[in-house]
């Protein structure tokens, strides 16, 4: 009889702490939920604003190989370049609906909705630009053309991944360490992807510095050190992210 009790019992222990548990969900979701709608109202009533004064974007055709190179790939990702050196572009990655109306105003949605669309296409062709001259070996002109992506904040983990084994293959860690720096102040899903490869990237270099400058008996302790070293480095890489994110 007494094992019924007991059973019974953590039966309406368990059944109470479910139900308190449903019921705080839900008082989270209803504020949320009012909480979304205020704001959405507020935005809403925001009047048209000047859009003169906003911070475009000018695609820096002057620092491309423009028709340079025989190449169709090439060709094609000048083109859109051209084309698009012509339309309104704004970088507004990670912004919701309601926060740019809250900016810009309703009246104004679907045109800074466009502009982000440009930057978007922009973002992708330069990665892809730039790809495309790191196949046929025109280096000094894919950095050219990467970095021009990176000035404007791009998320392409592609654009970020090439720069940093450029830089790498010519022994210029502080830029790698820029690329890790410019990533970190994304305001991107990609954001945390991105941030990883150039610090990986950073330190390996750094410790190959070290050890061309170490003397031959102490080469083994630091070669311990080194895997200890990429441990600790990979854990922070993974932690980074999630208390600056």
């Amino acid at each position: 009889m007494i094992r019924y009790f007991c059973i019974f019992g953590c039966f309406l222990l368990f059944s109470g702490v479910f139900f308190h548990q449903v019921k705080k969900s839900e008082r989270r979701s209803n504020s949320s939920t009012s909480d979304f709608w205020q704001k959405e109202s507020a935005a809403n009533q925001v009047k048209r604003i000047d859009l003169d004064a906003l911070p475009y974007i000018i695609i820096p055709l002057e620092n491309y190989p423009l028709g340079q190179h025989d190449d169709d790939v090439l060709s094609e990702c000048e083109d859109s370049l051209i084309k698009l050196s012509q339309k309104k572009i704004l970088n507004l990655t990670g912004k919701t609906s309601t926060e740019l109306k809250e900016t810009y105003g309703i009246t104004n949605l679907s045109y800074v909705d466009k502009c982000d669309m440009n930057y978007t296409e922009l973002v992708k062709i330069i990665a892809a630009y730039g790809a495309r001259l790191h196949e046929l070996g025109f280096d000094d002109e894919c950095i050219a053309v990467l970095e021009s992506g990176i000035d404007i904040l791009t998320d392409i983990s592609s654009n970020y991944k090439l720069l940093a084994e450029l830089y790498q293959k010519r022994n210029e860690p502080e830029k790698i360490e820029h690329l890790r720096e410019t990533a970190r102040t994304l305001d991107s899903l990609n954001k945390n992807k991105i941030t990883r490869f150039p610090c990986r990237s950073l330190n390996r270099k750094i410790r190959e510095h070290i050890y061309s400058d170490c003397e031959p008996g102490f080469l083994f302790y630091y070669s311990v050190l080194s895997i200890v070293f990429s441990h600790i480095e990979a854990f922070i890489c993974k932690l980074y992210p999630l208390f600056h994110g």
